[in-house]
C-alpha cells in the first residue's frame, strides 16, 4: 500500500566500506530499497564516503515516485526471493525490472525463466525470444537464463525489454548504468527514429551526472560499423558482437559514455545518428 496508505519506512541504508558486509550485501540494499521506494535514509557520513559507493547510491536516486516493486510471495520464504516491477509502457520499451536475491550463505544456480513467466504482467503474450535480459549490477547482457550463478548475499537485477522491433532493424536501448528505475518509469528513454536512422536518448531527474549506455543494434543496420556512427553528448566505448540467447541473428551490442552537459539541468540527451 505504499504511496496509498502511507509511504514505505524501511531501515537505514549502508554503502560504506564495512568488514562487517561485502559489496554484494550493499547491492542487495540498494536493489530492494531502489525497487520499493518509500523514504530514504542514508546511515553513512558522505564527508566519508569513498566516490565509487557514492556513485553506487546515486544509482537510486531519487527512488521513483511512479513505480514500486512487489515481493513475488509473503508467504512462501521467510524472506522474499524475487522482487518485480513492471515497467509503465512495455510495448514502447520500458523495463520490467527483476530482482533476484539470494539470502543463502552458499552460492546458487538458478534458472530464472520460469520466474519472467510467472511473474510478467501479461503470461499469455510473454515471449523470452522476443525479450532482451540485461545484469544491471554486473553490467552485462544475460544469455544464459537456465544457468545464473548467485554469490551468497547476491542480488541479480534483470532489466528486461521486449525486442519485437529488432525485426524492423531498430536499435533498442537495453541497459544504463545511471539510474536502476529509470528505464523502468520513463526517465531514461531511447526513441529510434528509422527515417533518420538516428537514436534519441533522453535522460531526467537522475542524480548521476555521468555513465554508461548499451544500445542492441542489428548488423544490418550499420553495415560499416567502424565509420559510420557519430555520437553527439557522448562517446563509443566499444562495439562488440552480440547473440542474444532469444534471436538467431548475431547482433553489435554498442557501450556508450555519456556525461551530463550542464550539471543544472534536469535534462539531457544523447544522440546516435547510424
Amino acid at each position: 500500500m505504499h504511496n496509498i496508505w502511507w509511504l514505505n519506512d524501511p531501515d537505514c541504508l549502508l554503502v560504506r566500506v564495512d568488514k562487517r558486509f561485502n559489496l554484494y550485501e550493499t547491492n542487495t540494499q540498494l536493489s530492494v530499497l531502489g525497487m520499493t521506494g518509500g523514504i530514504m535514509l542514508l546511515s553513512d557520513d558522505l564527508s566519508k564516503l569513498k566516490h565509487e559507493r557514492l556513485n553506487l547510491l546515486n544509482k537510486i536516486l531519487p527512488v521513483s515516485s511512479l513505480l514500486k516493486g512487489s515481493p513475488n510471495s509473503y508467504t512462501e520464504t521467510s524472506y522474499p526471493n524475487v522482487f518485480y516491477c513492471r515497467g509503465m509502457v512495455p510495448k514502447l520499451g520500458d523495463a520490467d525490472i527483476y530482482a533476484f536475491v539470494n539470502w543463502y550463505d552458499n552460492d546458487q544456480v538458478i534458472n530464472i525463466l520460469p520466474w519472467l513467466k510467472k511473474l510478467a504482467y501479461c503470461k499469455e503474450s510473454f515471449d523470452i525470444k522476443k525479450t532482451f535480459l540485461w545484469d544491471f549490477w554486473n553490467e552485462c547482457p544475460i544469455t544464459k537464463y537456465q544457468n545464473v550463478h548467485f554469490n551468497p548475499h547476491e542480488t541479480v537485477l534483470v532489466l528486461s525489454t521486449k525486442i519485437s522491433s529488432v525485426k524492423n532493424n531498430e536499435a533498442v536501448l537495453i541497459g544504463n548504468s545511471i539510474n536502476m528505475m529509470g528505464q523502468s518509469d520513463r526517465r531514461i528513454q531511447g526513441v529510434y527514429y528509422g527515417k533518420n536512422k538516428q537514436m534519441e536518448i533522453f535522460i531526467s531527474d537522475v542524480e548521476s551526472n555521468e555513465g554508461k549506455l548499451w544500445i542492441a543494434v542489428p548488423c544490418d543496420l550499420i553495415p560499416s560499423i567502424s565509420n559510420s556512427i557519430k555520437v553527439e553528448n557522448g562517446k563509443i566505448c566499444k562495439i562488440e558482437d552480440y547473440m542474444p540467447f532469444a534471436g538467431k541473428e548475431k547482433m553489435k551490442l554498442i557501450e556508450l559514455f555519456t556525461k551530463k552537459y550542464q550539471k543544472d539541468s534536469l535534462l539531457w540527451t544523447i544522440s546516435v545518428h547510424f
